[in-house]
């Protein structure tokens, strides 16, 4: 049985310090009222997703919490997940998707094509970007479908980026087979441990390019829902997309070494991409975007229409 975590505001605040600093840097444009509530999301989260990761057979504990959120051990700021997500207003059906994909991982992964992987993303972190939306406070629900996009845009260049940790700490390969041209993952976990193979080696590289197109196309739309939500709310999201798709851009530009060093930005690095988020500002005084719907092809089947 997990052990019951009961985190307060300040504990929550050094979590995202210590595992999200994009994250966290993001956060501290936000009012600060908005930036606890933010913080302590982020920590319900964290704690769900390490409570799915811990060793051991966790299937029938997530399967308990999907059908009964109130027995979920963690309490954060003095709030149950129960409590915090009745205060916002959450759809109780976006942390059953959630731990949807926390049961997925418990199993063996091998991501076979697009549609896994986009519902997967989406169950993941499509799930907080609607959490995230409830908390911000949009001007229209509509934005929840941009919401999730850039949830998805996220998560994907966490897959691109965690290949290696992926497969050697986990058994897991989220790169969708389909696109990997004929490497398995017994090619790619003797890669992972040093045995050199250029030709399987390339193929992978061209996954991850890939997988970087395919998240573009979702940045693209999140970054333009971003005008549905107050101006420090556009901000501090804003930067958060602007720096987690430059991890992509240096994973690309260090030419795709995934085998080597996980990929991070620097401070220097942080500062100078967030500020290109100016000349998206000016777009708050255009026309609201209308949602690419072509991009929840994939999600028909999970995503409620509750949630719009």
């Amino acid at each position: 049985m997990i052990d019951y975590q009961d985190l307060s505001l300040k504990e929550s605040i050094s979590l995202i310090k210590l595992n999200g600093k994009s994250f966290y840097w993001a956060s501290l444009f936000l009012t600060k009222s908005t930036t606890e509530e933010a913080v302590i999301l982020y920590s319900f989260c964290r704690l769900l997703d390490d409570l799915a990761d811990q060793k051991g057979n966790k299937l029938l504990e997530l399967q308990n919490y999907q059908s009964s959120i109130n027995s979920i051990p963690i309490k954060v700021a003095g709030y149950t997940l129960m409590s915090f997500l009745k205060k916002h207003k959450v759809n109780q059906l976006v942390i059953k998707d959630l731990i949807d994909g926390f049961i997925f991982d418990q199993g063996l992964v091998r991501i076979v094509n697009k549609k896994q992987l986009i519902i997967y993303c989406y169950q993941v972190a499509g799930t907080v970007g609607l959490m995230m939306s409830s908390i911000l406070k949009p001007s229209s629900t509509y934005a929840n479908k941009f919401a999730i996009d850039l949830g998805i845009a996220m998560q994907l260049t966490n897959i691109a980026r965690d290949v290696k940790e992926d497969a050697l700490d986990h058994n897991r390969q989220y790169l969708p087979s389909e696109i990997f041209d004929g490497v398995n993952f017994e090619k790619l976990h003797s890669i992972c441990i040093g045995k050199n193979n250029e030709k399987e080696n390339l193929k992978i590289k061209n996954a991850i390019i890939e997988i970087l197109k395919i998240s573009d196309e979702y940045y693209k739309s999140g970054m333009n829902g971003l005008r549905y939500l107050p101006i420090r709310s556009h901000l501090s999201l804003g930067i958060a997309a602007l720096v987690y798709r430059q991890i992509g851009v240096k994973i690309i530009k260090n030419n795709i070494l995934w085998h080597k060093d996980r990929v991070y930005l620097s401070s220097i690095e942080k500062f100078f991409t967030s500020i290109k988020i100016i000349p998206h500002l000016f777009r708050r005084f255009l026309q609201n975007p209308i949602h690419n719907e072509g991009l929840h092809e994939d999600l028909k089947e999970v995503v409620n229409a509750n949630y719009f």
